[in-house]
Formats: C-alpha cells, structure tokens, sequence
C-alpha cells in the first residue's frame, strides 16, 4: 500500500498576511525616495552651473519660431 505523502509545512515567507504586505509596502515607498533622491543628487552634480540666462534665450527661440518667425 502507498504510504500518504508527508504534510509539507509552508515557509513563513510565503504566508500573505496584512503586516507582511504593509511592511513590503513601506519598504518599497522607502526603496522609492532613496533612488529618487540619489537621482536628484546625480542631477546636480551633472548640472552645469546657472543655466537661467540660456533657458530664456531658448524659451524665446522657441517663441518666435512659434510666431512664424526664423528660428
């Protein structure tokens, strides 16, 4: 006769309980701000300095080509 096969008891970590997906989401939204603040910190050092007087000279190139102007 064939013996029952034994009880396979699950891993903790594949219980789906509340707090588990809380803290999974925590850690996500955490995991989230720090990548974006590492992406910020990468675009200032990347930046050149002030760049103000070059971002009007563009936004008025764009407006007179807009307006029917030459470029």
């Amino acid at each position: 006769m064939d013996k029952p096969a034994p009880k396979v008891k699950e891993p903790s970590m594949a219980k789906d309980t509340p707090e588990r997906q809380e803290r999974l989401a925590e850690a996500l939204r955490a995991n989230l701000r720090r990548r974006k603040a590492q992406a910020r910190a990468a675009a200032d050092q990347d930046a050149p300095g002030d760049t103000s007087e070059l971002g009007h000279i563009a936004g008025l190139s764009h407006r007179h080509s807009r307006e029917g102007g030459t470029p």
